[in-house]
């Protein structure tokens, strides 16, 4: 009776188990990959007179519960080669509404996508809320009913705390972590974990309050452009502007973070934003108030470009 080859043998066992590391666990990082995160509002809802908005998406003044949008979105996110998105949650009861749509970009998410996952970003979510509740609303509502759309890092699901909104975190008060996940902040301080913007340009002055440097803890972050200055209801007590012409500072960050990956300094790039169009920090197709490039795509393009490159690295 012929054997195998022992070496054969090896091989198939191990092309096995492989195959059922990726179906058991397809959250599971099995090499270094570089994660590309995208911020993405799911709040809109008849904003067309919203003067605090100048640019207009191609999609129109959409509203954040509309399926055909959701998918639009996310094809765009497949495109681009987007890992997770980052969705800005405001708790169960103090934003109903943006509550509902989170979990419905879920249910998008699990029809549409393979690849793309998403994680909870924690803003304001009413000073009757604490961590416990939270933790365990995200891990019932969101985690538990779609394992394989929530975003994992370093082998748990991920929790944003964006500090600077956040009723429940402040640098002066140790955030409670829960051991079922990963949790990480966001904002402009020296003690968050990620950074919201990325290089100081004190000649343009470019943050206003800076930060600290980046990268830091596996991350970096990069921005297109902040303007606030038209922001009018409720006007802001501290309005700037930066690069309203898209001509450097998107191309400034990505230098800053392509330099990183090839430096083994980063796991994770996030894209400060898709649709955060009162800060016109947005990536989406739209019609640009002031850009010298009027195409509808320049950012977009430019921001595929990138994250091919950053892949490859």
């Amino acid at each position: 009776m012929q054997k195998f080859p022992i070496n054969l043998l090896f091989f198939l066992y191990w092309v096995f188990m492989l195959l059922c590391s990726q179906i058991l666990f397809p959250h599971i990082e099995t090499t270094r990959d570089i994660q590309i995160g995208l911020g993405y509002n799911v709040w809109f809802y008849s904003w067309s007179n919203d003067p605090n908005c100048v640019d207009k998406p191609v999609l129109g003044y959409y509203n954040s519960d509309n399926l055909g949008v959701l998918r639009s979105h996310i094809y765009w996110f497949d495109d681009l080669g987007i890992d997770f998105v980052m969705i800005p949650w405001q708790g169960v009861n103090n934003n109903p509404y943006v509550n509902q749509n989170t979990h419905l970009f879920f249910e998008v998410l699990k029809s549409c996508s393979k690849h793309v996952r998403a994680c909870i970003c924690i803003e304001k979510t009413g000073a009757e809320t604490n961590e416990t509740e939270l933790y365990n609303y995200i891990s019932d509502e969101f985690v538990a009913q779609y394992p394989n759309n929530y975003y994992y890092h370093k082998g748990k699901p991920l929790i944003i705390f964006f500090s600077v909104d956040s009723t429940i975190f402040n640098a002066s008060d140790p955030l409670k972590k829960d051991s079922r996940f990963t949790t990480v902040t966001m904002g402009i301080s020296e003690q968050d974990d990620w950074l919201y913007q990325n290089i100081n340009y004190p000649e343009k002055g470019f943050p206003p309050n800076y930060g600290g440097e980046s990268p830091r803890c596996g991350h970096i972050p990069v921005i297109p452009r902040y303007d606030d200055t038209h922001i009018t209801n409720p006007p802001r007590p501290s309005q700037y502007c930066c690069d309203p012409q898209l001509t450097w500072l998107f191309d400034a960050e990505w230098k800053k973070a392509l330099d990183a990956v090839k430096n083994n300094e980063v796991d994770v790039i996030t894209i400060s934003w898709w649709n955060e169009y009162a800060e016109r920090t947005n990536i989406e197709p739209h019609y640009d108030y002031t850009a010298l490039n009027k195409d509808p795509f320049f950012l977009y393009n430019k921001t595929k470009t990138y994250i091919q490159i950053a892949k490859q690295i």
